[in-house]
Formats: structure tokens, C-alpha cells, sequence
């Protein structure tokens, strides 16, 4: 076997990289493009072994983790520091319990490095890819093949991914991927998805009456609850759902309870939203009340004055509170209905 070249013996001294303001940002996108590679690289072994051995993962503390090892990777004139599947398989084949293991190769490594280096032979560099195989996804199938049958828009995506890999350049593909993630997490919580909400038989709940036609619905009342966050890009779609709700109503509608549950941040667009549904709402002579309005959202409607609009007093706490409210608030209280 032909020697190509000497290993030098001993580590390298710590050294700034030669790199000239001018040039940061020439380097910035491939840098990121690293980075975000690096990570998901890491992060899908990391999950694997920690679902095998039923321990949790932090992967804010992953990335730190990554980003300090390749910090110091860069001082010493190392090479990028990244996930190594086989060799991560290797250690948990070998009986490796705590971080020791790690800490124990790095110590054997400098050894090496220092007084072994003449000694050093030349090794099959694929001579560790197949043991992973009896580890990480063992008995688990194919990923596509799970996320085609557990979700197809998640397969979707992943088909997109594969194709922009296969077809542009590692950054390109990086970033078409991310851009479709991106756009289907927009256009997925875009979609106004509203349940009508009736009292579970026999308990003071209340759950979807499409789900659940055993639920009853009190004459009168529309208790309505949107399935996702309430913000700019479906606000209009929630108004126009909960209005097409009470035209279709087969008996007048008397009071909208607007279950906002889901709803964690309200931005201005949803809260103005909110304030002209309820002036709508007040021009048919229908009662708007809310429930389930935590702190920062009610603090949103308060700063962008949609509060004028909706009485102080038709904001509840729980979904009961607002019944027995509008059921005190009518003299006449007819049967509920399925």
C-alpha cells in the first residue's frame, strides 16, 4: 500500500483562522448551511438511541454542545465536528452507559497523537458503517414508510426534501426545504378549522358535536371553539365560519360563546377581528361572549381597544360560567336538544 503522506506527531496550538473581515460574509451561508446540516445530523441518532434506551434529549443543549465543539474545532485547526452514526453505534454495542466513554476515546486520541503517531496504519475507512445497523432503527421500518401511512403531508414534505437534494446544491436544497416546511406550517394554521361545542351527556363538559352527536346544544346558544391559534391569516376565516354557522342555524341564535382556548398570542389583526364580530354581532341583536381568554390575549384585546367593542362582563373564565349566565340572563329556558 502506497504512503501518501506523514501524519505529524503532536497536537496543534491553539490559532485564530486567517480569515479577513472582508470575508465573513462571503462564509456566513455556507457556515449556516453547516450548522443546520450538522444539527439535523446529530439530532436524528440522538433521538434514536435515547427512544432505545428510554432516556429524554434536550436539543437546546445539543446544538450548544455542537456549536462549542466545533468553536474549539476551529481554534485547534480541526474539522468540522458533526454526528457519527456508525461510531456512536459502535460505543453503545460496546456496553457504554455515561459520557466516560467519550471522555476516555478523547484521552486515547491525544496518546495517539502524541506518541503513537509513527505507529499509526492505514484502516478501511467503511469498516464500521454496517454496526450501526443492529441499533439505531432495528425493527422500526422506514421512516418515508411510517410518515406515508401516519401522516401524508409530512411524506409530502419528505419527498420534496429528497428531490431538492437529489437536484440542487446541499444549500439550495437546504433552504427549497425549508421554505416548503415553512409555507405548509403557515398554510396548515391558515386553514379556519371551527368546532360547534355541546354539553357532554351526564358531565358539565362540552366537545365537538360532529365528533360527538350525542352532545347536546342548548336552543339559542352557539358555543363555538377554532381547533387552532387564532392570528392574521385565518382571522377573517374564523369570522366568516362563525357567521355562516348562525345563518345556517335551523333556530334564531341569541348569544356566539367563542371558546379561545386554543388561542395562546393574539396579534392585532385577530384582536381588531374580534372587536368587528362583535359589533356584527350586536347589530343582529346576538350577545358575543368569550371564555378562555388567558392573560396576555386579554391583555391584546385591551391594547388594541377591543374591549370598547366587547363588554367586560361577557368574558368568562370557563365555559360553564358563560351557560349558566345565559341561561339566568333568559326567563324562558327551553329543553336542550341533541
Amino acid at each position: 500500500m502506497e504512503v501518501v503522506g506523514e501524519i505529524p506527531a503532536g497536537l496543534a496550538p491553539p490559532q485564530w483562522p486567517a480569515v479577513g473581515l472582508e470575508n465573513w460574509w462571503l462564509l456566513f451561508p455556507g457556515a449556516l448551511g453547516l450548522a443546520l446540516v450538522g444539527f439535523a445530523e446529530a439530532i436524528g441518532p440522538a433521538r434514536s438511541f435515547a427512544a432505545a434506551h428510554k432516556y429524554r434529549i434536550d436539543a437546546d443543549q445539543e446544538l450548544i454542545g455542537l456549536g462549542t465543539a466545533n468553536l474549539g474545532a476551529g481554534l485547534f485547526q480541526g474539522f468540522p465536528i458533526g454526528s457519527s452514526l456508525s461510531k456512536s453505534a459502535a460505543n453503545d454495542r460496546a456496553g457504554a452507559h455515561s459520557q466516560m466513554s467519550g471522555i476516555l476515546a478523547a484521552g486515547v486520541t491525544v496518546l495517539v497523537a502524541l506518541f503513537f503517531t509513527p505507529c499509526s496504519m492505514p484502516c478501511r475507512s467503511g469498516a464500521g458503517r454496517h454496526r450501526h445497523r443492529g441499533r439505531v432503527g432495528h425493527g422500526q421500518g422506514s421512516q418515508a414508510e411510517v410518515l406515508y401511512h401516519v401522516r401524508r403531508a409530512d411524506f409530502v414534505l419528505a419527498v420534496v426534501a429528497l428531490l431538492a437534494v437529489l437536484t440542487f446544491e446541499t444549500l439550495q436544497a437546504l433552504l427549497i426545504a425549508v421554505v416548503v416546511s415553512l409555507f405548509a406550517l403557515v398554510w396548515r394554521a391558515s386553514q379556519p378549522r371551527l368546532a360547534v361545542l355541546g354539553r357532554c351527556p351526564g358531565r358539565l363538559d362540552f366537545s365537538d358535536i360532529r365528533r360527538y352527536p350525542e352532545n347536546k346544544t342548548l336552543p339559542g346558544l352557539l358555543m363555538v371553539r377554532p381547533l387552532n391559534g387564532l392570528f392574521f391569516a385565518n382571522a377573517a376565516g374564523f369570522r366568516e365560519a362563525i357567521v355562516a354557522e348562525i345563518t345556517s342555524s335551523s333556530e334564531p341564535v341569541k348569544a356566539v360563546l367563542l371558546d379561545l382556548g386554543a388561542t395562546t398570542d393574539l396579534d392585532v389583526p385577530g384582536a381588531d377581528m374580534l372587536a368587528e364580530l362583535a359589533e356584527e354581532l350586536r347589530d343582529r341583536n346576538v350577545r358575543f361572549m368569550l371564555t378562555r381568554v388567558i392573560t396576555p390575549v386579554r391583555q391584546m384585546l385591551e391594547l388594541a381597544g377591543a374591549m370598547q367593542a366587547i363588554q367586560a362582563e361577557d368574558v368568562f373564565v370557563r365555559p360553564i360560567e358563560a351557560v349558566v349566565d345565559y341561561l339566568s340572563s333568559n326567563t324562558t329556558m327551553p329543553a336542550s336538544r341533541s
